[in-house]
């Protein structure tokens, strides 16, 4: 595939730019169901436990929003013909397995949060004499945590320009009001009975207006029975001693 072989460095710095030049992620078994009843545009989600769905879901919902436009990018070759940069991708291996997955039935769900000390992992792993958040004014410092947020799903999984060129065609977001997730920074991260998973990054301002930004991570090797499969699933593409530091960092817990 002419143009789209080559490998990709890992450079964080450089993809906390790409970030932000693309944006203008135990136990019970539990199955997701998104149910598309005719004349209406809202989707429901059903689970074994009939459990109350209190605003804690509202991620939940509009990450599943999120997902289905997604896919519909993924099913479409218009929009494969109007946008990728290359006629080839639409054929890609990628592509055709997310085109064959069943996004309607989310297997699992986990909650990614980045703690301060994580990110400062993130941003010195290439230069250690960048430093950390704490050198910056209060309002550069929330702006980079959101680019951080952002440019660490560039990471996963994006060993080669296909998978970014996919990952950067098909990447959804939507914008929508939730005063109850307020200042939230999280990925939600889905996983399918078979395919890719999908992660979605909420970010929500003081006023509540929260933005969210789905995207596949083609991650070949994806294993999501347990939380702790997803972890080193999401850290496999680090190596040695960053990998340890980001690990004791990394919060992953399953969504029940």
């Amino acid at each position: 595939m002419r143009g789209l072989k080559g490998k990709m460095g890992r450079t964080f710095l450089g993809a906390v730019a790409v970030a932000a030049t693309v944006f203008c992620l135990g136990g019970c078994g539990d199955r997701t169901q998104v149910e598309e009843h005719s004349g209406s545009t809202s989707q429901e989600i059903t689970t074994k436990n009939e459990e109350d769905k209190s605003s804690t879901w509202k991620d939940v919902e509009k990450g599943l929003e999120v997902i289905k436009i997604l896919k519909e990018k993924a099913d479409s070759k218009a929009y494969a013909t109007m946008v990728m940069a290359s006629a080839e991708l639409y054929d890609s291996d990628r592509l055709s397995i997310v085109r064959a997955q069943d996004v309607t039935i989310v297997k699992k769900i986990y909650r990614m949060t980045q703690s301060e000390q994580f990110m400062n992992a993130l941003m010195t792993l290439d230069r250690k004499d960048v430093g950390g958040l704490d050198q910056f004014s209060e309002g550069l410092k929330k702006s980079l945590q959101d680019q951080i947020l952002l440019s660490f799903l560039n990471i996963i999984g994006k060993k080669d320009v296909e998978s970014l060129a996919l990952s950067s065609t098909l990447r959804t977001g939507t914008l929508f009001v939730d005063e109850n997730m307020a200042n939230v920074r999280e990925t939600l991260i889905y996983v399918f009975e078979d395919g890719y998973p999908v992660a979605v990054s909420f970010l929500g301002s003081e006023d509540g207006a929260v933005s969210a930004s789905g995207s596949f991570l083609f991650l070949d090797d994806f294993k999501g029975d347990t939380e702790t499969d997803v972890r080193d699933s999401i850290l496999a593409s680090f190596g040695g001693e960053e990998k340890l530091l980001l690990s004791i960092n990394l919060s992953i817990e399953e969504v029940k």
